[in-house]
């Protein structure tokens, strides 16, 4: 399988990374878990959110929209828990 961009994954590795929760970066972001969610459902959010998301998680919108491979997925998800 390749690498595919999503952005839904690198938000939740960050965040699990960071020890936070979804909830946590959507108050960083100062909008709601839901419209975060939403947002991530979508997988292709506006850049104004982009940019939101990478301020809330202290990364570069070029992390956010970086391929991810789903090996590098799981081990990240491992590693958090």
């Amino acid at each position: 399988m390749s690498a595919d961009v999503n952005v839904s994954a690198r938000v939740r590795m960050k965040a699990a990374e960071e020890g936070i929760s979804l909830a946590e970066v959507a108050k960083r972001m100062d909008t709601s878990p839901q419209a975060l969610s939403a947002l991530l459902k979508t997988n292709n959010p506006k850049a104004t959110h982009l940019a939101k998301m990478a301020d809330a998680l202290g990364v570069s919108v070029e992390y956010l929209l970086s391929p991810v491979s789903p090996t590098e997925y799981g081990a990240a998800m491992l590693k958090a828990i």
